[in-house]
């Protein structure tokens, strides 16, 4: 595929967000993000690791914009990707494990983010 649906958009649109995101514009950096998001789905279908990276990505953003319940639907999809892919132990799926302790120590949840927490580093 060539045009807005292209590995090269994706990662033209994958460089603006980073510099959206070193300025600030955390907004902005997520708008791309989900076009990143949006090609990886199109070229690759859902199962794919960059699909899946995508869907980290963006969950941080919904974090740093404080909206939990969307970081936390992103980390999952992922979370259940990577595991698709490797199965449970591999650093990937030990990263977003990571990723989904931080949110649920963020609401509050230590009793829920401790275990995974662990389970990330076993």
């Amino acid at each position: 595929l060539e045009g807005e649906w292209s590995e090269i958009a994706a990662a033209v649109s994958m460089n603006l967000g980073s510099v959206y995101d070193s300025q600030g514009r955390v907004d902005d950096a997520l708008r791309m993000q989900k076009q990143v998001l949006r090609v990886h789905r199109r070229v690759h279908g859902d199962g794919h690791v960059k699909v899946a990276e995508a869907l980290n990505n963006i969950g941080v953003y919904f974090e740093r914009i404080g909206q939990l319940a969307r970081a936390t639907e992103a980390f999952e999809e992922a979370h259940a990707i990577y595991v698709g892919l490797y199965g449970e132990d591999h650093e990937d799926v030990a990263k977003v494990l990571g990723l989904m302790a931080g949110v649920l120590h963020v609401q509050g949840k230590v009793g829920e983010a401790l275990p995974m927490q662990e389970k990330a580093l076993d």
